[in-house]
C-alpha cells in the first residue's frame, strides 16, 4: 500500500476515454447538420468513408439475398472459418504480397475489427508495461488500444529517425502505413529501412494497413512484399478500404506460430459472425467486382481530397498534401495567439457557434508542434464538406487580421453584413459558376486573401488594406465577370476543373497582347478573378501592369 504507484490502475485504463475529443464528437453526432439544422454540426473527426456506400450496398444486398449456407448459426473456429480465412488470404495475397509472398488460411486469423486486432496482438507479443514505438502523428486512439488491456505505453517517434526515440525497453513498432492523420506512404526503402531497424533490435514490427487500397496517388507497398519473419505481423480490415466499419472485421497476418496460437485464443472475444463471414466470402472472392470497388472508391477520395486542398490553398492555410486515406493535416498554428496559444481554446473556438468543426486536434495525435487539426473529407457529402470549409473560410477571415483582430474586429462583421446575402444573387443567378467562385467561399474571405496575395506583392498590400474599399470594388466589377467557357465545362464531380477561368473583359483574352489591354484602363481600378490551374504564366503578365490600379488575381486551384 505504501509503495508508489507507477501505472494505472486496470479499471483507470479500461475507463479512459478512447478519444481524448470524444466528447466533442458525440455532441456533434447529436446536432449534426442537415437541411432541417442548417446551424448544426459538421463533424469532420471521423475518418470513416462514406462516399463508397452507394457502390457498395448494392453488392451487400445481392450477397445477403442468396441462400445462407448452413454454418451461419452455429459454432465454428472463432478465428474464422477456414474457407474465409482462405479467401481472405488469397485476397491479401493479390492485392497486397503482389506475389512476394504466399499466404495460406493459417497465416490469417480474423477478429472483430482492426482494433481488437491491435489489442490482441499486442497483448500476444508484449507485457505489461513495455513500451511501444509508435511513428507520429498518430491515430488518436492508440493510446487506448494498446493501453486499456495490454497495458502498455506508446512512445512518439520519428520515422526518419527511430534511433533517437529507441530505449531497451521498447519492445515492438507500430507502424501506420499508409499513414493516418498524415496520408503519407512509406516508400519501399524506407519500410525496408523500419524493418532492418527492428530486426537489430529484436523488437516486433506491427504494421496497421488498414487504408493499403485507399491510395490514390502513390504506389503503396506492404510489409507483405518483404520477406516473411517470426517479429513481423501486418493488420488489415474492411472498415476503411470497404467503408464498412459497421461489419466489423479485421484479420491478423503472421508467420508466428505462437501469435497464431494466441489469435485462436484470444478470438473467443472478438469473433466474427457467421452472416458476415459468408458475405465477407461472396465480397472478396469477387475479384473483378473488388478491383472496380476500389478504383471508383479511389476517385471519389480524389476528387474530395482535391476540393479540401484548394479551398485550403485559397485560404493561404498551410496543410500536408495526402497520398491515401480520407483526411489530411491542416496547420491552424498562425491563429494560436488569438487563443493564449492554446490548442485547446483554438479547437473548443472551433466547435462552437458560429462555426460548429470539429476537427481532430493534433495533441490527441500526438503531433510535434500545436495548431495542427486532421479533416475527415469521406464521412460528409460534397455539399456537406462545401458548408464546412465555408465555416472554416469565415473563421480564417474573423480571425486573420493584422492588428490582432478577431472576432470583434469591427470591420470584419460590417463586411460580413454587407456582403453575406443579397450582393451575391445576381451574380449566383448568372450561372453555377458563380456560386463555384464567389457565393460557395465567404466573400469577406476572398477578400481578405485577395489583400494578402502575392500577386499583389507584399509591399503594396496597403493598396487594398481596408476590407471595405475591396468589398466595394468587388461590388463595382461583379457586373464585368464573364465565363471564357460554358458552365457546362465543370466536371461531373463539380469540382472546378482545370482550365475553368473567370476573368474581368478589360483584360480578356489572356494572351500575349493582355498587357497593353490592361494598359489601356490604367485610370479605372479593375478586379481581376481568374479560376483554375492553367493560369500562371499569362496572368503573370498582366498583373504586372495592373499592381498600380489595384487589380486582384487569386487561383481557385493549387
Amino acid at each position: 500500500k505504501k509503495r508508489k504507484k507507477t501505472r494505472r490502475t486496470r479499471l483507470e485504463r479500461v475507463t479512459a476515454p478512447v478519444l481524448s475529443y470524444l466528447s466533442e464528437v458525440l455532441e456533434a453526432f447529436g446536432d449534426a447538420y442537415s437541411q432541417d439544422n442548417a446551424g448544426g454540426s459538421i463533424l469532420l473527426a471521423v475518418a470513416e468513408n462514406k462516399l463508397s456506400w452507394p457502390l457498395l450496398k448494392p453488392r451487400v444486398q445481392a450477397a445477403l439475398a442468396k441462400e445462407l449456407p448452413d454454418f451461419v448459426p452455429n459454432y465454428g473456429p472463432m478465428q474464422g472459418r477456414e474457407e474465409c480465412r482462405k479467401v481472405v488470404a488469397s485476397f491479401l495475397e493479390r492485392n497486397f504480397t503482389r506475389s512476394q509472398q504466399h499466404l495460406e488460411g493459417d497465416d490469417v486469423a480474423l477478429l472483430t475489427g482492426v482494433a481488437a486486432c491491435l489489442s490482441h496482438v499486442f497483448f500476444a507479443i508484449c507485457e505489461a508495461g513495455d513500451k511501444v514505438m509508435v511513428p507520429s502523428p498518430s491515430y488518436a486512439a492508440f493510446d487506448f488500444d494498446l493501453g486499456a488491456l495490454a497495458d502498455l505505453q506508446c512512445v512518439p517517434c520519428d520515422v526518419k529517425n527511430l534511433e533517437r526515440s529507441y530505449t531497451r525497453d521498447c519492445t515492438a513498432l507500430l507502424l501506420t502505413n499508409p499513414g493516418n492523420p498524415t496520408g503519407a506512404v512509406l516508400s519501399a526503402k524506407d519500410l525496408a529501412d523500419v524493418a532492418a531497424f527492428c530486426e537489430r533490435k529484436d523488437m516486433h514490427l506491427v504494421a496497421d494497413e488498414i487504408y493499403g487500397l485507399s491510395t490514390f496517388r502513390t504506389h503503396f507497398t506492404s510489409l507483405l512484399t518483404l520477406p516473411p519473419s517470426p517479429r513481423r505481423h501486418v493488420v488489415w480490415g474492411l472498415s476503411k478500404d470497404f467503408g464498412a466499419s459497421g461489419l466489423r472485421v479485421g484479420a491478423v497476418v503472421s508467420t508466428n506460430e505462437n501469435v497464431r496460437k494466441a489469435m485462436a485464443s484470444l478470438s473467443n472475444f472478438s469473433s466474427v459472425s457467421g452472416v458476415v463471414q459468408h458475405l465477407l466470402i461472396d465480397l472478396l472472392s469477387d475479384a473483378a467486382w473488388c478491383d472496380s470497388f476500389t478504383a471508383q472508391n479511389n476517385a471519389l477520395l480524389a476528387d474530395a481530397c482535391a476540393f479540401v486542398e484548394r479551398r485550403l490553398a485559397f485560404m493561404n492555410l498551410p496543410f500536408q498534401p495526402p497520398h491515401a486515406g480520407m483526411f489530411l493535416l491542416v496547420d491552424l498554428a498562425e491563429f494560436l495567439p488569438a487563443f493564449s496559444d492554446s490548442e485547446d481554446a483554438l479547437y473548443r473556438r472551433l466547435c462552437g457557434d458560429p462555426y460548429k468543426l470539429v476537427l481532430t486536434p493534433g495533441h490527441s495525435m500526438h503531433c510535434s508542434r500545436p495548431g495542427r487539426f486532421r479533416i475527415c473529407y469521406a464521412w460528409v457529402t460534397p455539399d456537406v464538406l462545401r458548408e464546412a470549409m465555408d465555416r472554416l473560410a469565415r473563421f480564417v477571415a474573423l480571425h486573420r487580421d493584422d492588428d490582432g483582430g478577431g472576432d470583434d474586429g469591427g470591420d470584419d462583421d460590417d463586411v460580413v453584413d454587407d456582403l453575406s446575402s443579397d450582393s451575391l444573387t445576381a451574380l449566383d443567378a448568372r450561372d453555377g459558376v458563380g456560386a463555384l467562385l464567389v457565393a460557395r467561399t465567404t466573400l469577406v474571405a476572398a477578400l481578405v486573401e485577395a489583400r494578402r496575395a502575392l500577386l499583389l506583392g507584399l509591399a503594396d498590400r496597403r493598396l487594398l488594406a481596408h476590407r471595405q474599399a475591396a468589398a466595394q470594388a468587388l461590388q463595382y466589377e461583379k457586373s464585368f465577370l464573364v465565363p471564357l467557357v460554358s458552365p457546362e465545362a465543370l466536371g461531373p464531380s463539380g469540382f472546378l476543373p482545370l482550365t475553368y477561368r473567370f476573368v474581368a473583359p478589360a483584360l480578356s483574352p489572356l494572351t500575349t497582347n493582355a498587357p497593353a489591354a490592361a494598359a489601356g484602363q490604367r485610370s479605372t481600378p479593375r478586379l481581376l478573378v481568374v479560376g483554375g490551374w492553367c493560369c500562371c504564366c499569362c496572368s503573370a503578365a498582366a498583373t504586372a501592369t495592373t499592381k498600380k490600379n489595384a487589380a486582384v488575381i487569386f487561383c481557385w486551384g493549387s
